[in-house]
């Protein structure tokens, strides 16, 4: 993975951990719950900020099995996405 991409993703990674803590503090302060649940919006809007770069990540990356030479690899890897996508953004929370 390219060091700016995995320097990016961290970056996003500590945001999403910040925003985390930031749910946990007001919780602990017992914080009105209108200002917690907007929190939680930023933490998803930086989980699915994470997501994106991630996806892209794992679909453009050069070492990706999805560009492999070997069918057996390549089949595997269609396999794994079709996994993945099944998990993902396809399944919303309530």
């Amino acid at each position: 993975m390219k060091v700016l991409r995995k320097r990016d993703l961290r970056n996003r990674m500590l945001s999403t951990r910040g925003h985390m803590a930031a749910v946990i503090a007001m919780m602990d302060r017992d914080a009105p719950c209108g200002d917690i649940l907007r929190q939680t919006l930023a933490v998803r809007g930086a989980v699915r900020a994470l997501h994106r770069v991630l996806w892209r990540a794992y679909l453009l990356d050069d070492r990706c099995s999805l560009r492999a030479r070997n069918r057996k690899k390549r089949a595997k890897a269609w396999q794994e996405l079709l996994a993945l996508t099944n998990q993902s953004e396809l399944k919303s929370p309530p």
